[in-house]
């Protein structure tokens, strides 16, 4: 690799965040004050569908129900379980059988402020467990149709100190933290149980990065203002260890060859319909860059070349106050990524409708597609997903959904999948 296209991505990824920065600092200066810290916990949305009615800007409630909790000034408990059937209709290796897997979640809060000490700091300590089937080796497929497979693990998962200073306007987190918790992420897309509704493969698949299920060491700091922009930036451990041997979560283990993670986001909420019960509409653009050294692919032979890179967005848009939309997606390095491109789209119903057999049942309806290019295959993995969430108590939601996958694993001769999973979802 040249050292002028060493230099020449370098400076592109400075100049996008540089552009982000000026972009933030204008903003505050015509926007004026900062806004109120909202005191969010983030909370990973590509293991577990987060805000499915598109209506609660909550991430505590990491479950597509509300997340039981037991508050106090001091702390606030989370609990959260997730049970998964997974049955493949049709594919290569279709059977009657059903494989289960399941995603427990405890986590604890703490407020300086409600332990008696200074404002503005919070605690966050979150405990994931996961066993079970891995759907993937029975599809084939390579964006996973269940979004809490993961390896058979108990561990801290996350363990994070924010501190918000000026009135809100700025806020610095230092930890463990997944980096999808904040980043590349979309409200209405992670009502769907695809993994690439969580985050794309075009950043997953592509670099070491922290995310479900086993998080990064890192650093992140967020402005925003009261005109609904904001601006996130974050540096992480550049490879996050294999989840097979760091069972606890609490391994850290960083080399100079493991590089690091850096990516920048821009965010803009504004309301595009004028209407008490309207959504705000969520505007995102982000860039990545990781610093360590990456194969080439689909070369006649492999070299060895520095760093990996991209941009991506985000849109979540409400087309009335009880339909919304979003479309996602982005690009990568195509000489060194597996996964060089990456888009989705979809819609849900809003606001806990009632449509089908009682009106006592919320209910949400989602349907979404997504396409990743699969550069070893030279395909497009195409995933066809509908969703169906039933509210049937404040603790208790049953989830049916179907998910037709298309060139599973971006392989144009294997046979199409028909993968059909029913997600029981619980918060005490």
């Amino acid at each position: 690799m040249s050292i002028l296209n060493v230099k020449t991505k370098t400076l592109f990824i400075l100049l996008v965040l540089f552009l982000f920065t000026s972009a933030a600092l204008a903003s505050n200066l015509l926007q004026g004050n900062p806004t109120e810290r909202s005191d969010k916990k983030p909370t990973n949305q590509t293991a577990i569908p987060d805000d499915t009615n598109g209506d609660d800007d909550d991430d505590d409630a990491q479950l597509a129900i509300p997340l039981g909790q037991s508050k106090v000034p001091e702390a606030t408990f989370g609990f959260g379980y997730i049970g998964e059937s997974v049955g493949l209709l049709m594919g290569d290796a279709a059977s009657a059988n059903m494989n289960y897997l399941d995603n427990l979640d405890l986590s604890i809060e703490l407020s300086t402020e409600g332990l008696g000490f200074f404002p503005g700091g919070t605690l966050l300590l979150q405990y994931i467990a996961n066993n079970g089937a891995d759907p993937t080796s029975i599809v084939g497929d390579m964006q996973a149709t269940s979004n809490i497979e993961a390896n058979n693990t108990q561990r801290l998962y996350q363990a994070w100190y924010n501190q918000s200073i000026a009135e809100g306007f700025i806020e610095i987190l230092v930890g463990m933290h997944d980096l999808n918790s904040e980043f590349y992420t979309s409200e209405y897309a992670g009502f769907f149980n695809n993994g690439s509704f969580g985050i794309g493969p075009d950043v997953a698949a592509n670099a070491p990065v922290g995310i479900f299920n086993l998080a990064a060491l890192g650093a992140r700091v967020k402005i925003a203002n009261e005109g609904g922009f904001s601006l996130l930036a974050a540096v992480y451990d550049g490879d996050p260890g294999d989840p097979d041997l760091n069972h606890n979560g609490v391994q850290i283990d960083w080399t100079a060859d493991q590089g690091f993670m850096t990516i920048a986001e821009a965010q803009y909420e504004m309301q595009t319909i004028q209407h008490e019960d309207a959504d705000p509409s969520i505007f995102r653009m982000g860039a990545w860059f990781h610093t360590a050294e990456f194969e080439t692919v689909n070369l006649d032979s492999l070299t060895t070349v520095t760093g990996n890179y991209g941009l991506y967005y985000s849109i979540d848009y409400p087309l009335s106050t009880k339909l919304g939309a979003f479309v996602h997606g982005g690009f990568a390095a195509g000489d060194r990524s597996p996964v060089p491109s990456y888009t989705g789209f979809g819609f849900q119903t809003l606001h806990g409708s009632r449509f089908l057999f009682t009106n006592a049942i919320e209910q949400t309806f989602g349907l979404a597609v997504n396409s990743a290019f699969v550069a070893g295959e030279g395909n497009n993995e195409i995933v066809i997903e509908a969703a169906w969430h039933l509210q049937i108590t404040e603790n208790l939601a049953l989830k049916p959904d179907f998910q037709f996958v298309l060139n599973p694993g971006g392989v144009s001769s294997a046979q199409p999948a028909l993968v059909f999973s029913i997600r029981t979802e619980i918060g005490i």
